[in-house]
């Protein structure tokens, strides 16, 4: 009796010394965790720090529904900093909205949505837009930009790209440094132009959404025929930006740039 008394003891001694073990080994990781983290964190903001930036934030602008924009200037361009999030043109007209994937894909009139059709995307990336909202014949001649600014052509991009050092590294000196926006960033990335580039992803000309977080894509008013417009993309992965045609039915962001 005295020896299965004794035993119980040494057994509840060492399961308690097991649990003290285990909760050490598991707070001693938890803080690991959390210093990788704050580290993280410090690192990003002493990087950003660092940078020499090549552009200067404008006066901003304020759309016709009293969305207030960041706006930078970059050379002689003045462009928003923050994709565009307006319903309406700037007389007031409004878009329409289309959040059925269906009639997406067969509509060929100016048409907007949010991202997965959830409006708590448009605060920080702005709405994405079809070709036809700034095709002229379509809207009338209607203007979804503020007064005073346009939707970019090839050649606007171009010429901030050029200025940038090309495609292949201009797209690192546009995205945000932020990895709770990019899913993957590098050294190479450090929005030194102030753009602040997110990867908003799209929807595609069937009306299914895809690629937050990899890619960002815009719009360039410059058509390259009937079906097919032009577009800007930037990718997590590279510190590149690429010039792409697509069919006019994608949904996709717009930056606008001062007349």
């Amino acid at each position: 009796m005295f020896y299965s008394f004794s035993l119980t003891i040494i057994i509840t001694f060492l399961l308690f010394s097991c649990k003290k073990k285990e909760e050490k080994k598991s707070d001693t990781h938890n803080q690991i965790v959390k210093t990788e983290i704050t580290d993280k964190k410090n690192n990003a903001i002493n990087f950003s720090s660092s940078i020499k930036s090549i552009g200067q934030f404008g006066n901003g602008v304020t759309d016709i529904e009293g969305n207030v924009y960041k706006t930078v200037i970059i050379e002689n361009q003045e462009w928003m900093a923050e994709n565009l999030k307006v319903t309406k043109y700037n007389d007031g007209t409004k878009i329409n909205i289309e959040p059925n994937s269906n009639n997406w894909s067969t509509n060929n009139q100016p048409t907007y949505c949010f991202f997965n059709n959830d409006s708590t995307y448009n605060s920080k990336y702005g709405n994405l837009y079809n070709w036809y909202v700034i095709k002229d014949e379509v809207n009338i001649n209607k203007n979804v930009c503020p007064i005073g600014w346009h939707v970019p052509s090839e050649i606007d991009w171009n010429i901030l790209i050029n200025y940038l050092g090309g495609e292949k590294i201009a797209g690192g000196k546009l995205k945000e440094i932020q990895i709770t926006s990019w899913n993957q960033t590098n050294e190479n990335t450090t929005n030194s132009s102030l753009f602040t580039a997110l990867p908003s992803g799209y929807r595609n000309n069937g009306g299914n959404f895809g690629s937050i977080g990899n890619y960002g894509y815009w719009w360039t008013s410059t058509e390259l025929n009937s079906i097919d417009a032009y577009y800007k993309g930037m990718y997590s992965n590279s510190e590149s930006i690429s010039t792409n045609n697509s069919n006019k039915k994608l949904g996709l962001s717009i930056r606008c740039i001062k007349d």
